[in-house]
């Protein structure tokens, strides 16, 4: 309640201008299978997300326990993402963003995997 105003509930919620976007929300991937080439994964999304033009990949390597930046790799039509030119026997991290007409979304969650 707002202390200064008897009988008014207020409440925190953001407010949006004309023509102003929304951030959308992330892909969700589902599998991660190996095609059987050498550092070459192919990631399976959930669903299409609405807007979505296209959708682009990145990975990054975990060292010594340590993770290491993230690196673009990849790029799909579709709800499939084929990531090329993995690192091969480490341990690695993939996501994928959907590429939009008025903004992209958030990464996915993260899919462990291990090129070979």
């Amino acid at each position: 309640r707002d202390w200064s105003v008897t009988g008014v509930q207020t409440c925190a919620l953001p407010i949006y201008g004309k023509g102003a976007t929304v951030q959308p929300s992330a892909p969700t991937i589902i599998d991660c299978k190996d095609t059987n080439r050498s550092g070459e994964a192919k990631a399976f999304l959930r669903a299409a997300m609405a807007g979505a033009q296209g959708y682009k990949g990145q990975y990054r390597v975990m060292t010594a326990g340590v993770w290491g930046p993230w690196i673009s790799c990849g790029n799909s039509q579709g709800i499939r993402l084929t990531f090329r030119g993995l690192p091969l026997n480490v341990a690695l991290e993939l996501q994928i963003q959907a590429i939009g007409t008025v903004s992209n979304s958030n990464w996915s969650n993260s899919w462990p995997w291990s090129a070979r």
